[in-house]
């Protein structure tokens, strides 16, 4: 972070601030944040969740992405 990004979260409280890609096959598709008010709030079993979580959350996304455009392809073939 930068010394204003970090001067910014401090005025809003943030303590603490861990960010997790949620990439699929190297492509990204968002990051999950996980913030706390206390200054070093999170342990390493804590970090390790969090990379976990966003490991599924990206298999739901891929996963969406997959139905909308089977639902897309079957309504093209709908009479």
């Amino acid at each position: 972070l930068t010394p204003e990004e970090r001067a910014e979260l401090t005025r809003y409280g943030v303590g603490s601030l861990a960010a997790f890609p949620v990439r699929r096959q190297d492509e990204p598709l968002a990051v999950l944040y996980l913030a706390s008010r206390r200054p070093r709030a999170f342990s390493p079993v804590t970090l390790r969740l969090g990379r976990e979580v966003a490991v599924q959350v990206a298999v739901a996304v891929h996963n969406a992405g997959l139905l909308a455009a089977e639902r897309r392809s079957g309504e093209e073939w709908a009479v």
